[in-house]
Protein backbone atom coordinates (compact mmCIF):
# COMPACT_ATOMS: atom_id res chain seq x y z
CA UNK A 1 0.00 0.00 0.00
CA UNK A 2 1.02 3.61 -0.35
CA UNK A 3 2.68 5.54 2.44
CA UNK A 4 0.40 6.48 5.34
CA UNK A 5 -2.17 3.77 4.56
CA UNK A 6 -2.74 0.76 6.80
CA UNK A 7 -2.29 -2.46 4.85
CA UNK A 8 -5.37 -4.69 4.55
CA UNK A 9 -6.16 -7.97 2.85
CA UNK A 10 -7.62 -6.04 -0.06
CA UNK A 11 -4.35 -4.28 -0.95
CA UNK A 12 -3.27 -6.65 -3.72
CA UNK A 13 -3.34 -4.39 -6.78
CA UNK A 14 0.41 -4.63 -7.42
CA UNK A 15 1.69 -7.78 -9.14
CA UNK A 16 3.34 -10.00 -6.55
CA UNK A 17 1.09 -9.02 -3.65
CA UNK A 18 -1.75 -11.14 -2.29
CA UNK A 19 0.07 -14.40 -2.96
CA UNK A 20 0.09 -17.34 -0.58
CA UNK A 21 3.62 -18.68 -0.30
CA UNK A 22 5.56 -20.87 2.06
CA UNK A 23 7.53 -19.18 4.91
CA UNK A 24 10.93 -17.97 3.73
CA UNK A 25 9.89 -17.51 0.11
CA UNK A 26 11.07 -14.42 -1.83
CA UNK A 27 8.33 -12.03 -2.92
CA UNK A 28 8.89 -9.76 -5.92
CA UNK A 29 6.54 -6.79 -6.22
CA UNK A 30 6.50 -4.98 -9.58
CA UNK A 31 4.95 -1.87 -11.18
CA UNK A 32 6.06 0.31 -8.27
CA UNK A 33 6.69 3.99 -8.97
CA UNK A 34 10.34 5.09 -8.52
CA UNK A 35 11.15 7.42 -5.62
CA UNK A 36 7.82 6.68 -3.91
CA UNK A 37 7.24 5.30 -0.39
CA UNK A 38 5.37 2.03 0.20
CA UNK A 39 4.41 -0.11 3.20
CA UNK A 40 3.84 -3.86 3.34
CA UNK A 41 2.40 -6.45 5.70
CA UNK A 42 1.97 -10.22 5.75
CA UNK A 43 -0.58 -12.60 7.22
CA UNK A 44 -0.65 -16.27 8.13
CA UNK A 45 -3.11 -18.76 6.63
CA UNK A 46 -4.21 -22.23 7.55
CA UNK A 47 -4.32 -25.11 5.10
CA UNK A 48 -7.99 -24.35 4.64
CA UNK A 49 -7.25 -20.79 3.49
CA UNK A 50 -8.38 -19.06 6.71
CA UNK A 51 -6.37 -15.98 7.76
CA UNK A 52 -5.07 -16.38 11.31
CA UNK A 53 -5.77 -13.31 13.48
CA UNK A 54 -6.00 -11.07 10.43
CA UNK A 55 -3.23 -9.14 8.67
CA UNK A 56 0.04 -8.55 10.51
CA UNK A 57 1.59 -5.23 11.50
CA UNK A 58 2.46 -2.74 8.77
CA UNK A 59 6.20 -2.35 8.21
CA UNK A 60 8.10 0.93 8.09
CA UNK A 61 8.10 2.95 4.88
CA UNK A 62 10.27 1.63 2.05
CA UNK A 63 11.38 4.05 -0.67
CA UNK A 64 11.82 2.61 -4.17
CA UNK A 65 15.35 3.83 -4.85
CA UNK A 66 18.02 2.17 -6.93
CA UNK A 67 20.80 0.90 -4.62
CA UNK A 68 24.22 2.52 -5.05
CA UNK A 69 26.91 0.28 -6.60
CA UNK A 70 29.23 -1.23 -4.02
CA UNK A 71 32.24 0.25 -5.84
CA UNK A 72 30.77 3.72 -5.50
CA UNK A 73 30.23 3.18 -1.77
CA UNK A 74 33.86 2.09 -1.29
CA UNK A 75 34.95 5.19 -3.17
CA UNK A 76 32.88 7.49 -0.97
CA UNK A 77 34.19 5.76 2.15
CA UNK A 78 37.80 6.15 1.02
CA UNK A 79 37.43 9.85 0.24
CA UNK A 80 35.59 10.68 3.48
CA UNK A 81 37.99 8.64 5.61
CA UNK A 82 41.02 10.29 4.00
CA UNK A 83 39.57 13.77 4.50
CA UNK A 84 39.02 12.91 8.19
CA UNK A 85 42.61 11.59 8.44
CA UNK A 86 41.49 8.04 9.10
CA UNK A 87 44.21 6.76 6.82
CA UNK A 88 43.93 3.09 7.80
CA UNK A 89 40.23 3.08 6.92
CA UNK A 90 40.94 4.91 3.67
CA UNK A 91 43.62 2.39 2.74
CA UNK A 92 41.29 -0.56 3.41
CA UNK A 93 38.53 1.05 1.33
CA UNK A 94 40.85 1.76 -1.60
CA UNK A 95 42.17 -1.81 -1.47
CA UNK A 96 38.64 -3.18 -1.76
CA UNK A 97 37.84 -0.86 -4.66
CA UNK A 98 41.08 -0.95 -6.63
CA UNK A 99 41.74 -4.69 -6.40
CA UNK A 100 38.44 -5.37 -8.17
CA UNK A 101 39.64 -3.51 -11.27
CA UNK A 102 43.29 -4.59 -11.45
CA UNK A 103 45.19 -7.79 -12.09
CA UNK A 104 48.82 -8.80 -11.93
CA UNK A 105 50.93 -8.19 -14.99
CA UNK A 106 54.09 -10.25 -15.28
CA UNK A 107 56.44 -7.81 -17.01
CA UNK A 108 60.11 -8.90 -16.88
CA UNK A 109 62.57 -6.60 -15.13
CA UNK A 110 66.33 -6.91 -15.64
CA UNK A 111 67.40 -3.84 -13.70
CA UNK A 112 66.35 -4.46 -10.09
CA UNK A 113 66.93 -8.19 -9.91
CA UNK A 114 63.21 -8.94 -10.05
CA UNK A 115 61.08 -11.22 -12.17
CA UNK A 116 58.38 -8.55 -12.35
CA UNK A 117 58.82 -4.82 -12.82
CA UNK A 118 57.34 -2.84 -9.87
CA UNK A 119 56.33 -0.13 -12.33
CA UNK A 120 54.27 -2.64 -14.30
CA UNK A 121 53.23 -5.06 -11.57
CA UNK A 122 49.50 -4.42 -12.08
CA UNK A 123 47.28 -3.57 -15.02
CA UNK A 124 43.63 -2.58 -15.37
CA UNK A 125 40.85 -5.00 -16.24
CA UNK A 126 39.52 -3.12 -19.23
CA UNK A 127 36.38 -5.28 -19.49
CA UNK A 128 35.43 -4.28 -15.95
CA UNK A 129 35.96 -0.58 -16.72
CA UNK A 130 33.51 -0.74 -19.61
CA UNK A 131 30.81 -2.10 -17.31
CA UNK A 132 30.80 0.75 -14.77
CA UNK A 133 29.35 4.25 -14.84
CA UNK A 134 31.23 7.50 -15.33
CA UNK A 135 30.75 8.40 -11.66
CA UNK A 136 32.35 5.13 -10.60
CA UNK A 137 35.35 5.88 -12.83
CA UNK A 138 35.84 9.25 -11.15
CA UNK A 139 35.83 7.63 -7.71
CA UNK A 140 38.12 4.85 -8.90
CA UNK A 141 40.71 7.36 -10.13
CA UNK A 142 40.42 9.23 -6.83
CA UNK A 143 40.92 5.98 -4.94
CA UNK A 144 44.18 5.34 -6.77
CA UNK A 145 45.37 8.79 -5.68
CA UNK A 146 44.37 8.15 -2.05
CA UNK A 147 45.96 4.69 -2.10
CA UNK A 148 49.25 6.10 -3.36
CA UNK A 149 49.24 8.85 -0.74
CA UNK A 150 48.63 6.34 2.05
CA UNK A 151 51.45 4.16 0.71
CA UNK A 152 53.77 7.16 0.55
CA UNK A 153 52.96 8.07 4.17
CA UNK A 154 53.66 4.50 5.22
CA UNK A 155 56.99 4.63 3.40
CA UNK A 156 57.92 7.90 5.09
CA UNK A 157 56.93 6.60 8.53
CA UNK A 158 59.00 3.45 8.10
CA UNK A 159 62.06 5.49 7.12
CA UNK A 160 61.58 7.75 10.12
CA UNK A 161 61.30 4.80 12.50
CA UNK A 162 64.40 3.17 11.07
CA UNK A 163 66.43 6.32 11.61
CA UNK A 164 65.07 6.86 15.11
CA UNK A 165 65.93 3.34 16.23
CA UNK A 166 69.24 3.32 14.38
CA UNK A 167 68.33 -0.11 13.07
CA UNK A 168 69.06 -1.56 9.67
CA UNK A 169 68.18 1.03 7.09
CA UNK A 170 66.14 0.26 4.06
CA UNK A 171 68.39 -0.15 1.08
CA UNK A 172 68.26 2.24 -1.83
CA UNK A 173 66.99 -0.51 -4.09
CA UNK A 174 64.07 -1.20 -1.74
CA UNK A 175 63.22 2.50 -1.72
CA UNK A 176 63.23 2.55 -5.51
CA UNK A 177 60.99 -0.50 -5.70
CA UNK A 178 58.47 1.00 -3.28
CA UNK A 179 58.35 4.26 -5.18
CA UNK A 180 57.90 2.44 -8.45
CA UNK A 181 54.99 0.47 -6.95
CA UNK A 182 53.34 3.73 -5.90
CA UNK A 183 53.95 5.12 -9.38
CA UNK A 184 52.31 2.02 -10.85
CA UNK A 185 49.14 2.77 -8.87
CA UNK A 186 49.17 6.38 -10.01
CA UNK A 187 49.64 5.38 -13.65
CA UNK A 188 46.58 3.14 -13.38
CA UNK A 189 44.66 6.05 -11.89
CA UNK A 190 45.88 8.24 -14.74
CA UNK A 191 44.57 5.74 -17.26
CA UNK A 192 41.18 5.72 -15.53
CA UNK A 193 41.07 9.54 -15.41
CA UNK A 194 41.84 9.71 -19.14
CA UNK A 195 39.09 7.18 -19.84
CA UNK A 196 36.66 9.24 -17.77
CA UNK A 197 37.87 12.43 -19.51
CA UNK A 198 38.48 14.17 -16.19
CA UNK A 199 41.18 16.82 -16.82
CA UNK A 200 41.23 17.95 -13.17
CA UNK A 201 42.19 14.46 -12.00
CA UNK A 202 44.67 14.11 -14.85
CA UNK A 203 46.38 17.31 -13.72
CA UNK A 204 46.57 16.13 -10.10
CA UNK A 205 47.84 12.65 -10.96
CA UNK A 206 50.54 13.99 -13.29
CA UNK A 207 51.83 16.18 -10.48
CA UNK A 208 51.67 13.28 -8.02
CA UNK A 209 53.67 11.02 -10.35
CA UNK A 210 56.33 13.67 -10.89
CA UNK A 211 56.69 14.22 -7.13
CA UNK A 212 57.05 10.48 -6.53
CA UNK A 213 59.69 10.07 -9.23
CA UNK A 214 61.70 13.20 -8.37
CA UNK A 215 64.34 11.36 -6.36
CA UNK A 216 64.72 8.73 -9.08
CA UNK A 217 64.96 11.36 -11.80
CA UNK A 218 67.78 13.08 -9.91
CA UNK A 219 69.98 9.99 -10.17
CA UNK A 220 72.91 10.21 -12.56
CA UNK A 221 71.99 6.91 -14.15
CA UNK A 222 68.24 6.90 -14.73
CA UNK A 223 66.35 3.64 -14.71
CA UNK A 224 65.11 2.70 -18.20
CA UNK A 225 61.81 1.80 -16.55
CA UNK A 226 61.11 5.50 -16.03
CA UNK A 227 61.11 6.31 -19.72
CA UNK A 228 57.80 4.60 -20.39
CA UNK A 229 56.22 6.29 -17.36
CA UNK A 230 57.44 9.70 -18.51
CA UNK A 231 55.98 9.13 -21.97
CA UNK A 232 52.55 8.22 -20.55
CA UNK A 233 52.56 11.23 -18.25
CA UNK A 234 53.66 13.61 -20.98
CA UNK A 235 50.98 12.37 -23.36
CA UNK A 236 48.36 12.81 -20.65
CA UNK A 237 49.21 16.51 -20.42
CA UNK A 238 47.58 17.01 -23.82
CA UNK A 239 44.23 16.13 -22.20
CA UNK A 240 44.40 19.13 -19.85
CA UNK A 241 42.69 22.23 -21.36
CA UNK A 242 44.40 25.61 -21.31
CA UNK A 243 42.26 27.19 -18.51
CA UNK A 244 43.52 24.54 -16.06
CA UNK A 245 47.18 25.26 -16.69
CA UNK A 246 48.89 27.20 -13.90
CA UNK A 247 52.49 28.01 -13.04
CA UNK A 248 52.97 24.77 -11.10
CA UNK A 249 51.73 22.57 -13.95
CA UNK A 250 53.95 24.46 -16.40
CA UNK A 251 56.97 23.76 -14.22
CA UNK A 252 56.04 20.10 -13.97
CA UNK A 253 55.47 19.81 -17.73
CA UNK A 254 58.78 21.49 -18.53
CA UNK A 255 60.62 19.28 -16.05
CA UNK A 256 59.03 16.13 -17.49
CA UNK A 257 59.98 17.22 -21.02
CA UNK A 258 63.56 17.81 -19.88
CA UNK A 259 63.79 14.46 -18.08
CA UNK A 260 62.26 12.65 -21.04
CA UNK A 261 64.74 14.28 -23.39
CA UNK A 262 67.79 13.48 -21.24
CA UNK A 263 66.70 9.88 -20.67
CA UNK A 264 66.08 9.45 -24.39
CA UNK A 265 69.58 10.72 -25.17
CA UNK A 266 71.06 8.53 -22.44
CA UNK A 267 69.34 5.44 -23.87
CA UNK A 268 70.19 6.49 -27.42
CA UNK A 269 66.52 7.01 -28.30
CA UNK A 270 67.06 10.25 -30.21
CA UNK A 271 63.88 9.89 -32.24
CA UNK A 272 61.85 9.80 -29.04
CA UNK A 273 63.62 12.91 -27.80
CA UNK A 274 62.75 14.73 -31.01
CA UNK A 275 59.06 13.80 -30.66
CA UNK A 276 59.05 15.04 -27.06
CA UNK A 277 60.40 18.43 -28.06
CA UNK A 278 57.99 18.77 -30.97
CA UNK A 279 54.97 17.79 -28.87
CA UNK A 280 55.93 20.47 -26.35
CA UNK A 281 54.99 23.09 -28.94
CA UNK A 282 51.29 22.25 -28.60
CA UNK A 283 51.31 22.51 -24.81
CA UNK A 284 50.76 25.82 -23.00
CA UNK A 285 54.02 25.45 -21.07
CA UNK A 286 54.79 29.15 -21.57
CA UNK A 287 52.70 32.00 -20.23
CA UNK A 288 53.43 35.27 -22.01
Amino acid sequence: AGSGIAVSLNNNEYPGTGQRLRPGSVVTVSNLIPNESYVFAIGGYTNDGVCVNGIGETCEEIVTLFPLPIHLLWGYLAEIAFSLRHYNVAKIATNHLCTYFIEKCQAPCNYLGLECSPLQSYQLKLDFLRAVSLGELHHLAESFIIHSRCAEMTLSDSKHNLKAKKALRESQIETQKNRLKICNQLLLGLQVAITAQNPVQIKRIVTEIYNILTCLLNMKLKLPLLQQALIKVYQALHQVPYPLWDSNLRKVASSIAFELTTSSIQSNELEMSRHALLSDIDLPTRHW
